[in-house]
């Protein structure tokens, strides 16, 4: 039975490039863009007042009930 490890070539492993890092970079840069136009469009202070605590105030819904 011959020894298949005698004809094994050991290649040096690198760092390659295919579509999938062009796409993550793409995408990196997109959420990049949208997180510095959510902070600079002042949204940011509406989304620390919708995070307060649930008991500091009441909530009281209209009686809609005739």
């Amino acid at each position: 039975m011959a020894d298949h490890r005698a004809n094994a070539k050991v290649m040096e492993s690198s760092i390659t490039w295919n579509y999938t890092t062009y796409l993550n970079i793409i995408f990196l840069a997109l959420a990049a863009v949208l997180v510095i136009r959510f902070l600079r469009s002042g949204d940011r202070s509406m989304l620390t007042m919708m995070g307060g605590n649930p008991d500091a105030e009441p909530h009281t819904a209209p009686d809609l009930r005739a």
